[in-house]
């Protein structure tokens, strides 16, 4: 099929074609309610031709939805859909299924509603690494924070959350164990007041189910609302009553975009030999021809890549995939042909995922009702954070990259405090 996009003029019914073999062992998920209206969509890990290549390279790797990042569906040509989740099959946890959100931040409010329904329904847990991220932040900025804020805690020491993105609330909850932890070796009796704020209204209370950890909440409150809108209020919290922490995990990067596939030369230049690449001996057409040098030469990899709009990933071996994701676009045909080299998604912050609705910045509303905040993102770099910077000029706030003292590869890491709150001990870089 994109042999033919190079003539004159395709066949009939060439398009579409092409839309529906994209679309192979894709599905769409939908609210039974508005069955004509798609909210996500999803792909299996055994099946899928395109993920299957991943499949063959790292067999024994367990699955990922970056080995696949972008999916389309055959009948919807209006919108691509980005990696999300992987779900795993209660009754066979070999098999995953990987859903996506649309690549239109407009509808994924619904489309989260979707996915997590899908997710219960098939028995799949939580975030898996939920622990895992708790315990980075813990160490590396909520730990160094009491022990500034309250250098010799003993009694009562009352901790307040503001959770925005909370999900189900197991973050928060997995730091609050960790306080309760930490009070058991000193006497310090810690009690807490919670707020999370998240597109879907669902009370975290399986978070909290723990007689422990419930029997040292005073109030928990779950606001159902875009955090935006809610930061626009006049007085979205009331005064803290004790050391309040914002946490911001994994909710900016909700709102950032793929792009079209754009046609890339130079990004693996640095990684990999261009004689290689110019040869296009990385294609699954010679890595899996009968004499080829078989599935070890296919190039694809969960590894991302920085590049001036955000990053992408590293996967020349489905360049065909992506130049054919182009092609099938409203409006792509042009680019397609036009450029039959290397091509590779692109994934880019939203800046507006900063400001709230009445247009100031998110960051220092937050920091307005709280003494410190924590950011978690995926996609938030640091020169993203010093544009929005210099752009909101909130200079009596303090910013500090953790990133690399948590360890991170995949995501980014901040804390943040105003100027007359004490600085933290947390070996980060300061970026103002």
């Amino acid at each position: 099929m994109l042999s033919a996009a190079a003539e004159p003029a395709q066949p009939p019914g060439w398009q579409p074609a092409l839309r529906a073999i994209l679309g192979f062992e894709s599905f769409s998920i939908v609210d039974g309610s508005v069955p004509s209206q798609v909210g996500a969509a999803g792909t299996t890990t055994v099946r899928n031709p395109s993920y299957l290549l991943a499949k063959l390279k790292w067999p024994k790797v367990p699955d990922d939805t970056r080995f696949l990042p972008l999916i389309s569906l055959g009948a919807d040509t209006t919108n691509s859909f980005n990696r999300y989740r992987r779900l795993r099959l209660a009754q066979d946890p070999g098999i995953s299924i990987l859903t996506y959100l649309p690549n239109t931040s407009a509808r994924r409010p619904a489309s989260l509603s979707l996915v997590n329904l899908l997710a219960k329904a098939v028995g799949s847990a939580g975030d898996p690494y939920v622990e895992a991220r708790a315990g980075r932040i813990w160490t590396h900025a909520l730990q160094p924070i009491i022990d500034t804020a309250h250098p010799d805690a003993r009694g009562q020491l009352g901790l307040e959350f503001v959770d925005i993105g909370a999900g189900t609330g197991a973050l928060t909850a997995a730091l609050c164990q960790r306080v309760l932890n930490l009070a058991a070796t000193a006497r310090i009796s810690p009690h807490f007041r919670l707020w999370f704020v998240d597109f879907q209204p669902a009370a975290p209370a399986q978070a909290f189910r723990s007689a422990p950890l419930r029997n040292h909440v005073k109030s928990a409150l779950f606001l159902g609302n875009d955090y935006r809108a809610w930061l626009g209020q006049p007085r979205p919290l009331p005064r803290p009553l004790g050391l309040r922490i914002g946490l911001a995990s994994k909710v900016f990067d909700m709102s950032s975009h793929f792009s079209s596939c754009p046609f890339r030369t130079d990004v693996l230049e640095s990684m990999i030999d261009g004689s290689f690449l110019k040869g296009g001996r990385f294609l699954p057409t010679r890595c899996l021809a009968p004499g080829g040098p078989g599935p070890e030469t296919l190039m694809v990899s969960t590894s991302r890549i920085a590049v001036a709009e955000g990053h992408t990933w590293a996967q020349p071996s489905l360049s065909g995939y992506y130049r054919a994701l182009q092609l099938a676009s409203p409006g792509g045909e042009t680019a397609g042909r036009e450029h039959d080299g290397l091509w590779l998604p692109v994934r880019s912050f939203n800046p507006a995922s900063l400001v709230t609705t009445d247009g100031a910045s998110v960051l220092s509303r937050l920091l307005e009702h709280c003494h410190y905040l924590i950011v978690e993102d995926e996609d938030l770099r640091p020169k993203d954070l010093l544009e929005h910077h210099r752009t909101f000029s909130p200079e009596n706030l303090v910013a500090e990259d953790v990133t690399s003292v948590m360890g991170l590869t995949g995501n980014y890491a901040y804390v943040l405090w105003a100027e007359d709150q004490s600085a933290p001990r947390l070996g980060g870089e300061r970026l103002w």
